[in-house]
């Protein structure tokens, strides 16, 4: 019974570590993401009142400033 009991004990020891070390290797990139993704800065809007126009058959382009 003592045998057993022991066996059980360097099992979860062993087992406890290498289940950690698996579980954070799916999460770092899960992490990262997220951090990332909390980190990013607002996108950036560019309001501008210019028209321009671009016709590849004809290949002309017209900028009205």
């Amino acid at each position: 019974m003592s045998m057993m009991t022991h066996t059980f004990t360097v099992a979860k020891k062993i087992i406890q570590p290498v289940v950690l070390g698996i579980a954070m290797l799916f999460m770092t990139p899960v992490a990262g993401m997220l951090n990332a993704a909390l980190r990013a800065p607002p996108p950036v809007q560019i309001s501008s009142n210019e028209t321009v126009i671009y016709k590849t058959m004809h290949a002309s382009v017209v900028f009205k400033g």
